[in-house]
């Protein structure tokens, strides 16, 4: 016990000998008031904005014509994360179908739910079905019925 009581404070020693800091590194210090914090926000939001239209810039006329849509529709809560999702090079819920003449459609029209399971139905339906989403969170099912 006191083997232990002995190693337990020789370690906390280290802890406290000035050659651990506990100050917050500058470059990524909290923000420290609601001034601060809504700078902060606003400079990640700029920086999401721009690398997402940048990869815009990048897709075909008709798929910057799906990403359109989407800025429409999505709002301030779903828009956010599709963008760091596209940045970030993820498939999600809202991506562009590519049609196969061949196959008939489907639409899903649902909430936050549905929007769970859209890539699962798609990668089961592959080959028999052209699945699409609503592009927007639309509420219950029952709407679109």
């Amino acid at each position: 016990m006191r083997l232990l009581l002995l190693c337990l404070v020789v370690g906390l020693t280290g802890l406290f000998d000035g050659q651990t800091s506990f100050a917050a590194d500058s470059t990524q210090a909290e923000p420290t008031n609601a001034d601060e914090a809504a700078a902060q926000k606003a400079r990640e939001e700029a920086e999401l904005n721009a690398r997402y239209q940048e990869w815009v810039a990048t897709l075909s006329p008709e798929r910057q014509a799906w990403e359109q849509t989407l800025q429409g529709e999505l709002g301030s809560f779903y828009l956010p994360i599709h963008m760091r999702e596209k940045v970030a090079g993820r498939s999600n819920a809202w991506d562009f179908v590519e049609d196969d003449p061949s196959l008939p459609c489907i639409l899903l029209i649902g909430d936050s739910v549905s929007r769970a399971y859209t890539q699962t139905v798609r990668a089961e339906l592959t080959g028999k079905a052209n699945v699409h989403r609503a592009p927007a969170n639309c509420g219950p099912t029952a709407t679109g019925v």
